[in-house]
């Protein structure tokens, strides 16, 4: 698809996420926000709203192993999210 670039998500070399350079785009607000959440024993699921291309849960599985969902109600959005997943 046009618009489209894939970047190494900030401090994870071993992590791309494709996104578009006409919509939203990560930054190290979005990075240093996945750091702030704590995740603590009695967390069952994680749910990000407005996840748009998912660098937040992309992020935050590299610290856990429970279910994370992102919620989107952009169909665009969406369709980056579920490909970078």
């Amino acid at each position: 698809m046009k618009n489209e670039v894939t970047n190494y998500l900030l401090a994870y070399e071993h992590m791309t996420i494709i996104q578009r350079t006409d919509m939203f785009t990560f930054s190290l607000d979005t990075v240093l926000l996945a750091h702030f959440a704590q995740i603590t024993k009695g967390v069952d699921c994680i749910v990000d709203f407005g996840t748009n291309n998912a660098a937040i849960p992309l992020i935050l599985s590299t610290r856990t192993k429970k279910k994370i969902i992102g919620v989107e109600i952009q169909e665009e959005a969406v369709e980056l999210a579920k490909r970078n997943i």
